[in-house]
């Protein structure tokens, strides 16, 4: 026999799949030849390669607002992938041999993963703030390794899209897990739903009729992340395998329906790929950050690559050929690889460069150096049918006990040593605060009003520093109308000033919602009311926010507007330490331009607003800034909680200023106290 038909001989039993290796297939010498599962899918190899590159674009801020979707197209692919494995190899020996094939998915994906991990630790010990940030990585880093670091960055940093979960070099990793999860339970499902038939003839379309139904069953579960996230539901948000089970149920049933259909006419092909390939470039152009996903939309980049891997599955068609190209298909067999590297060079560029429009695109660039070494020589020689021959307690020993170690020692040397030999300055309430809900605890009370307590319970806040008495100055708005709280009840002692904040769906987004609240909000009869959100952030605000603003106006309210503080592209962690031993002094300022950028885009919005409802305009952003720069501190002091939020210290500051410098709102807001009647 041969060195190939050997090899290939050794890949049958025990590498099964090492044809649908999940991101990147490598082919063993030979096995061109071979049919059906065997065969090799150029065209899926390309498909990977578009995915990556989706990704990759979207992270480096190029101009693909929905490139994010590549995820979803790699779970559609990787459901195909696994269940045709399974299929094939129930076939072949009427059983699943669930030791070989969870032993198959640890050499495959933990190798390079542990090394990606190991190497991103010990740059963030060098370039990362050592509080929060390191600890946050080295927490991410266990999850990660653990498979569960989809739970660990939910907890840790929420939506997907925050600015602080940008901070995270292994944010990366949560679909990852998701993955893993995945392999976790679909082998046991498909297997005892083959199990409940006693013919194989009548197996195959009994799992295709299981898997259906729990891929229907998911899709019910999907709704927008930032409700989940927000509300407290986290587990069933933006990282959770729940609102994901779907995606790999729909390539799980073109694996195990296709192949036994009848193949149709060419045309038929041709009409499934280019509508797949007209699904995908919409759901990479028209899904932006803004867009509620997972949820519907999420069809868009699920069907689109579906109906390419159908089509690919009934015959030549023109896409499939545009996809086989050399160029997709070797970097769909590097994309594991290319996807594991490109975050954690980008994210750290963004903390050594953190005002250059062109750093994520460089720094993604340069991480296909390590991603080719990365395959070079971790994930290519693990793919040897007779190196990979190694007992597996040797390969959890190398590649995922030795890491959690070295990943552990980390963070013990990061909490004990390494913290307060680089801290630069202490600032508690900038050190702790994780944002406007660290302030939540300042003395006050749950309003009065019942009904307000229950509309925004569920992912708003409803504060008053008085709740018997009648509200003298409230607060409408989202978390950045939350973060103002402390500061005017600092600042107006005695009186009742209540906090009204709705964030998701945020309250001028929300028609029903804001009604109801302003509703509510006019029976207690303020005398001032303050408006307050990220406008920068916000989309089509205008129209409902004009609406509010008369109303409380004709109702005899008188309303201020406030515009926003400048967003910093780093945390108050940068700021207020020494960032990290490579970096040796704190970063608190940025170019005035950054932030004028934002405000010519919001500020002439909210004063023409102001002018036609008779409302008046409260100036905060530029008290943080001079000629040349805007700052987060303030002698010394650091202002804000996280990028764009302030803390109680920033709230105290822009509160006296407008008391300083808005007599207006200072004779309103320091006048009589209302008493009850």
């Amino acid at each position: 026999m041969g060195r190939s038909a050997r090899l290939l001989e050794l890949a049958k039993p025990a590498t099964g799949d090492w044809l649908w290796l999940d991101f990147g297939p490598t082919l063993v010498e030979g096995a061109r030849s071979m049919q059906g599962w065997w065969r090799r899918r150029l065209d899926v190899q390309g498909l990977r390669a578009i995915a990556v590159l989706a990704v990759v674009a979207f992270h480096a801020d190029l101009p693909l607002p929905g490139g994010y979707v590549g995820v979803d197209m790699f779970f559609v692919i990787s459901g195909f992938v696994i269940a045709g494995v399974l299929q094939h190899e129930w076939q072949r020996t009427g059983s699943i041999s669930f030791r070989r094939f969870y032993l198959r998915r640890f050499k495959r994906l933990t190798p390079a993963l542990s090394a990606m991990i190991v190497v991103t630790v010990a740059l963030s010990l060098a370039l990362l703030p050592p509080f929060d940030r390191q600890p946050a990585v080295g927490r991410t880093a266990l999850g990660a390794l653990g498979f569960v670091a989809n739970w660990v960055i939910a907890r840790e940093a929420g939506d997907y899209f925050a600015p602080d979960a940008s901070t995270n070099p292994l944010l990366h990793t949560w679909s990852l897990s998701v993955e893993e999860q995945f392999y976790f339970v679909f082998p046991v499902l498909v297997f005892l739903a083959w199990k409940c038939k006693s013919t194989l003839s009548s197996r195959l379309p009994w799992a295709g009729l299981f898997v259906a139904a729990l891929t229907l069953t998911s899709m019910a579960s999907i709704r927008g992340s930032a409700v989940d996230l927000l509300s407290g539901t986290w587990w069933i948000g933006y990282y959770s395998p729940l609102n994901r089970a779907w995606e790999f149920g729909v390539g799980a049933l073109i694996a195990l329906v296709i192949p036994q259909s009848a193949v149709p006419r060419k045309w038929l092909a041709n009409l499934a790929a280019l509508t797949g390939g007209v699904l995908i470039l919409l759901a990479l152009n028209v899904i932006t950050p803004a867009t509620p996903y997972p949820g519907k939309a999420t069809l868009l980049p699920v069907l689109g690559t579906a109906l390419l891997i159908v089509a690919g599955s009934l015959g030549p068609n023109i896409v499939s050929r545009a996809l086989s190209a050399t160029p997709l298909t070797y970097c769909g067999d590097r994309s594991y690889s290319i996807y594991l590297w490109h975050w954690p060079f980008i994210a750290f560029a963004a903390v050594l460069w953190p005002f250059s429009h062109w750093t994520p695109a460089a720094a993604a660039l340069v991480s296909l150096f390590p991603a080719w070494a990365s395959y070079r020589w971790i994930e290519s020689p693990l793919r040897d049918p007779i190196r990979a021959r190694r007992p597996w307690f040797t390969y959890v020993a190398q590649w995922s006990l030795l890491p959690i170690m070295l990943v552990t020692g980390a963070l013990v040397v990061t909490s004990t040593l390494l913290a307060p030999l680089m801290k630069d300055g202490s600032i508690p309430s900038a050190h702790s605060a994780r944002g406007p809900a660290a302030d939540r605890a300042i003395e006050s009370e749950p309003c009065a009003s019942a009904e307000l307590r229950n509309l925004l319970a569920s992912n708003g806040m409803c504060l008053e520093t008085r709740p018997q008495a009648p509200i003298d100055v409230a607060i409408l708005g989202d978390s950045h109308a939350e973060q103002l709280y402390p500061g005017l009840a600092a600042h107006l002692p005695g009186k009742n000033v209540a906090l009204f904040s709705f964030r998701a769906p945020a309250m001028f987004g929300s028609p029903e919602v804001l009604d109801s609240a302003l509703t509510k909000i006019l029976q207690a009869r303020p005398t001032v009311i303050v408006i307050s959100r990220f406008w920068a952030a916000a989309p089509d605000y205008e129209a409902a926010l004009e609406s509010a603003a008369r109303r409380l106006t004709a109702a005899g309210v008188v309303v201020f507007i406030s515009t926003d503080g400048p967003a910093f592209p780093f945390d108050q962690f940068a700021c207020q330490y020494r960032t990290a031993p490579v970096i040796s002094t704190p970063r608190c300022d940025m170019p005035i331009e950054l932030y004028r950028e934002d405000r010519q885009r919001v500020v002439p919005r909210l004063e023409k607003i102001s002018s036609a409802t008779e409302s008046h305009l409260l100036e905060s952003g530029s008290y943080f800034c001079n000629r040349q720069t805007c700052s987060m501190q303030r002698d010394g002091v650091v202002l804000y909680a996280d990028r764009n939020h302030l803390n109680r210290e920033g709230a105290y500051f822009v509160v006296e200023q407008w008391l300083k410098h808005n007599l207006q709102f200072r004779d309103l807001v320091r006048g009589p106290t209302r008493e009850m009647s």
